[in-house]
This record gives C-alpha cells, sequence and structure tokens, in this order.
C-alpha cells in the first residue's frame, strides 16, 4: 500500500495565508504600502506613454519617507508605532527598508520603504486591489493602454492626433491590432471597437477612476441628466456665493476708495496755493511797479480761490465720507440678506450630490434619488441648521472609501476661533463639492459595479510583460 502524499499549497494559497498571519495594523500599514507603490508606478507609466523615459525601477519603488508619513498618518498609523510595525514586515519579507532607524521621532518618515514582489503579492491575496483581481480574470489592458484606448474612443470616427510615445505600439502591433494609425492620427479598429464595447463594464470595475463614456452614449446607472442635477445645484449655490463675496469685498474697498477721493479733494485744493506761492516769488522778483501791482492783484485772486476751494473739497470729503458709510452699511445689509439663501443653496447642493452618490454607490435609481430633494427636505434641514449629513460608507474601494470619509471630516471638523456666520454654510458647500467631484463623470456608478465581482483572487506574477509596463522588472 502506498503512503499518501501531502499535496504543497499553492502560490496563492502561501500569500493568502501569509495575509491571514498579519495584524490588523499590518495588514492596514502594508496596505497603505501598496496603495503608495501602485500610484507611484501609475506616475512612471504615465510618463512612459507620454513619450519619456522614466527612471528605473529600482530608483522609483523606493517610496519618499515624508510623503509615507504623511500616508501614515492620515491613515491613523504614524506616531511611534509606525517604525516597529514596518519592522515586522521586513522581518516577514514583505518591505525592504533603507534609512536611520528612530529617524523623526520613530513615525516612520525617516525610513525609506519599498514593497517586496512577495509583498505586493501577498496584499493582493488579502483583496486590497480588485483592479487585479478582475484584470487577471478579463485578461483585460493595463491602466494605462486602456486610458490611451479611452482616448481614441472619445475622438471619434477622425481619431486621435497620433502620440509619439512608444506605448502605442502595445495597441497597434498587437493581434489583431485594436488601434492603426491613418492620416498621423489613431484610429479604433473594429477589432478595438468591440473590444471597447464588448469589456467597458469590466473596465469600469477594474479601474473606476479612468473616465470612459460608456458605450451606448448614455448610461442608466449614470444618466447625463443626473450630471446635469448636480451641475445646476452647483451653478445656483456659486451664483449666490457670488453675490455674497462681491458685498463683502466692496465693503472691504469702500474704505480705500474713500481714502483715494479724499486725496483727490485735497490735491484740488491743495493746487490755488501753490499758485499763490508762485505769485509771491514772482512778485518778489518784479522789477517794475506795474509789474509788480499786476501779480499782487492776481495773488490776491488766487488766495480767495485757495479758500473757496479749500471750503469745496472740505464739504466734498464730507459727503464722499457720508455715502461711503450710508453704503457699507446697505452691503453689510444686503450680505446679511443673502445668508439664508446661501444656506438653502448649499443645503440643497449638498442633499443632491448627497442622494446621487449614495444612490450611484448603491446601484440605485440615481435620477429617483435627486428627485427626491425637494423644497420640504430643505427646509427640515435650514430648521436644523446647522446640519451635517451622514458619512457615506463603502467597502467597494478603500480609496474611494478613505475620499469619502475625509470629505465627511472636512465638513464636521470644529475650527478653533470658529469663522464667521457663514462658515459652516462653506463647509457644507465644500462637502458637496467633493462629492460632485468623486461622482463627475459617473465614477462611483463604475465602482459600484464592483459589487458584482468575484472575491477571487490570483497568483501574484510579479510586474506584467504585457502592454503599458514597459520592460520587466528583475527583483
Amino acid at each position: 500500500m502506498t503512503k499518501k502524499t501531502k499535496k504543497r499549497p499553492t502560490a496563492a494559497e502561501r500569500q493568502r495565508a501569509a495575509w491571514d498571519a498579519l495584524t490588523d495594523r499590518q495588514r492596514r500599514m502594508l496596505r497603505v504600502v501598496y496603495d503608495f507603490d501602485q500610484a507611484t508606478e501609475v506616475w512612471a507609466k504615465g510618463l512612459w506613454a507620454d513619450g519619456f523615459r522614466p527612471p528605473p525601477a529600482s530608483e522609483w519603488r523606493w517610496l519618499e519617507p515624508r510623503e509615507l508619513g504623511g500616508r501614515l498618518r492620515r491613515a491613523k498609523l504614524g506616531g511611534r508605532e509606525a517604525e516597529p510595525t514596518l519592522r515586522a514586515l521586513e522581518q516577514a519579507g514583505l518591505i525592504e527598508t533603507r534609512g536611520q532607524t528612530g529617524a523623526s521621532g520613530g513615525s516612520g518618515v525617516g525610513l525609506e520603504v519599498q514593497l517586496t514582489r512577495h509583498g505586493r503579492a501577498v496584499a493582493r491575496a488579502g483583496g486590497v486591489d480588485p483592479a487585479q483581481v478582475i484584470r487577471a480574470r478579463s485578461r483585460l489592458l493595463s491602466r494605462t493602454l486602456w486610458s490611451m484606448l479611452v482616448q481614441v474612443w472619445a475622438a471619434g470616427e477622425d481619431g486621435r492626433e497620433q502620440g509619439i510615445s512608444q506605448a502605442w505600439r502595445w495597441l497597434t502591433e498587437r493581434t489583431p491590432p485594436l488601434v492603426t494609425v491613418g492620416a498621423r492620427r489613431h484610429v479604433l479598429t473594429p477589432e478595438g471597437r468591440a473590444h471597447y464595447r464588448e469589456l467597458w463594464e469590466e473596465y469600469a470595475r477594474a479601474y473606476p477612476d479612468v473616465a470612459a463614456p460608456h458605450p451606448d452614449g448614455s448610461w442608466s446607472r449614470w444618466p447625463d441628466a443626473a450630471q446635469d442635477a448636480i451641475d445646476a445645484a452647483a451653478a445656483a449655490y456659486r451664483a449666490v456665493e457670488a453675490e455674497v463675496d462681491a458685498a463683502r469685498v466692496a465693503v472691504r474697498e469702500l474704505p480705500a476708495l474713500a481714502d483715494r477721493a479724499g486725496a483727490a479733494a485735497r490735491s484740488a485744493a491743495a493746487l490755488p496755493a501753490e499758485v499763490g506761492e508762485a505769485f509771491e516769488s514772482a512778485t518778489n522778483a518784479a522789477d517794475t511797479a506795474g509789474t509788480l501791482a499786476g501779480l499782487r492783484g492776481r495773488d490776491r485772486a488766487v488766495a480767495v480761490y485757495a479758500a473757496a476751494a479749500e471750503r469745496a473739497a472740505g464739504r466734498y470729503r464730507a459727503a464722499v465720507e457720508r455715502e461711503t458709510a450710508r453704503l457699507a452699511e446697505y452691503l453689510a445689509d444686503r450680505a446679511a440678506a443673502l445668508r439664508e439663501p446661501l444656506r438653502d443653496a448649499a443645503i440643497r447642493y449638498a442633499l443632491v450630490t448627497d442622494a446621487a452618490a449614495r444612490a450611484a454607490l448603491g446601484g440605485g435609481d440615481v435620477l429617483a434619488a435627486i428627485a427626491a430633494v425637494d423644497d420640504d427636505a430643505v427646509r427640515a434641514r435650514m430648521r436644523a441648521w446647522p446640519w451635517t449629513p451622514d458619512p457615506i460608507v463603502t467597502d467597494l474601494d478603500e480609496d474611494t472609501a478613505q475620499e469619502l470619509r475625509e470629505i465627511h471630516a472636512a465638513a464636521v471638523r470644529r475650527i478653533d476661533p470658529p469663522g464667521g456666520p457663514d462658515e459652516h454654510t462653506d463647509r457644507l458647500a465644500g462637502y458637496a463639492s467633493g462629492l460632485a467631484r468623486l461622482a463627475k463623470g459617473g465614477r462611483l456608478a463604475r465602482v459600484a459595479l464592483r459589487a458584482d465581482t468575484s472575491t477571487d483572487t490570483g497568483t501574484d506574477t510579479g510586474t506584467d510583460t504585457g502592454p503599458g509596463t514597459g520592460p520587466k522588472e528583475k527583483r
């Protein structure tokens, strides 16, 4: 009877086991390092796609300490525990470090960090990068090449001006080619159009931050009317804000205008006196009695005129100061009267973007969510002023989740000393603007597609040698 041999774990199983062996803090820190590593890779590939030669990976893979320290602090992983956690990840073979131990008070920013190939694989096995899972399953182009293909699609039938980067050969020389060159312009081939149309949804899941137009021109998850409604709410708020700002600026500038008017009046009053002094000088130099009498007569006339001009200048200055005070009072009253309309517009803007963002992330009807924002909803928040929306939580995309947390935190953060009466209005509008930026072009709706994505993870094969990556790295 033969002895059964124990099945060896696969690479994916070993990587998942390594992830499971980490503490929660170590996992969170590995994710921060991984995200920074991937952001740096996007930068390097962007240079390559634009026709520039990036520095070698052996240089840019070392993460800049100050930026890493900032990322760790924002993730609440800084402080004295940062360096020991980095050392633990290094002992596990997930990162490499170099630099002075204990630098920057142990915050970790004194250490240069480089993610190892094994560390990248373990992070992906832990599910921190859904794009890699989707890409491996569907054999998609890299993010860089997909962005380039989107540019050609968006350019229409006439195509896009031919790029100088060698990256285009990954699209033009593949079999079959997705892009061809004609009349010095890049144009999609029939295969390229089919590739875009058939795999758009998979690409939207993998790279939701790439604003790729839907192949049918409109998309039910993010219709054009949704973007129009957000833009209209933003424009309405900005219009009231501009009027308030204009009144405030005018109030600040009025004293300077009054000073300039007074200075002009003083100059006008001083002019006859200066002429009189010139006549007096001429009188002293006169040789004949006739000339002397004539100049003295003119001198007396100038003196009379100077006195009248001084009185007129005084009346003018008083009138300017009086009218300036009245205008300042009017403008201040106008700014105060606009305070409630400004709050109304800010609340409406925040409600519209908040409703659209939640519906997009939940895969719901965005237009119906926006339509529910009526006058009653705005008045209810006005009565509860200062009103702050609840945070939006998602586990579909950690980068998006972090941006949502930061946008909400900025809206509720207390400022000491507090600002003016419209401080909360400004922060609420900032919240709305942040959501509008995240939702623009349907990004949040594309993030929501990940809810349909399989959670199966694949093995890490290192840095791809395929399109959009350039020369293969050696680890």
